[in-house]
């Protein structure tokens, strides 16, 4: 079950990153979350949280830039079309994500 303290800094780490203009492992986000926490477990978790907020704000989907190692490419694309997510990526770069409010574990 992911925890509240967990998604904030997940959030964080992705909204940095964003800013940056640089995507991000599975691997590592979950490193930067919370150590201990398995590279598996961050989809299901907390970016499963993350991309209908995105879509509520009318926002990018952020978790576009969370990508398997050795690739450029998430491991799954909310829109079903992989061909979408540099186009996706290039949105949540352009974005100023400094405002956007944490999201809430339900």
């Amino acid at each position: 079950m992911a925890t509240q303290e967990v998604m904030d800094r997940v959030w964080r780490v992705l909204t940095r990153r964003a800013g940056e203009q640089r995507t991000i492992t599975y691997g590592e986000l979950a490193n930067e979350a919370k150590p201990g926490v398995s590279a598996q477990s961050v989809g299901p978790q907390y970016l499963e949280h993350i991309w209908p907020y995105c879509q509520e704000l009318s926002m990018p989907n952020i978790t576009s830039i969370v990508v398997l190692a050795g690739s450029d490419r998430p491991s799954y694309s909310h829109t079903g079309d992989h061909s979408l997510v540099p186009s996706t990526q290039r949105q949540v770069f352009a974005c100023d994500w400094s405002n956007i409010d944490l999201p809430t574990v339900s």
